[in-house]
């Protein structure tokens, strides 16, 4: 059950630092999709809003969609505004969709 210390070799160690550095490189590409992502979102959120008010689910499902992909793209570009508020939204579609 226990592993030597042997069994850890230095780039197994390092893997993750590896990988971190990695997202980061591929933070604008992700930060880019996430945005549209969230945006087409919101807008399809809206469009469905507006063709059937009593679709208020699929609404704030989509609403849940949009916010947390702006809450990735501000954490990703280290906005801390668009992060905090985007949070709030999310707050306020889960309250929409428990109620």
């Amino acid at each position: 059950m226990l592993r030597f210390v042997a069994d850890y070799t230095l780039p197994a160690l390092r893997a993750p630092g590896l990988l971190l550095r990695s997202f980061r490189e591929a933070a604008p590409q992700l930060s880019s999709v996430l945005s549209a992502s969230g945006a087409l979102c919101g807008v399809a959120g809206t469009a469905v809003l507006a063709v059937d008010p009593q679709r208020v689910s699929e609404v704030f499902t989509l609403y849940l969609g949009a916010a947390s992909s702006w809450m990735a793209v501000g954490y990703l570009t280290q906005q801390r505004w668009l992060f905090a508020s985007n949070i709030v939204y999310f707050g306020l579609a889960l309250k929409g969709l428990m109620f």
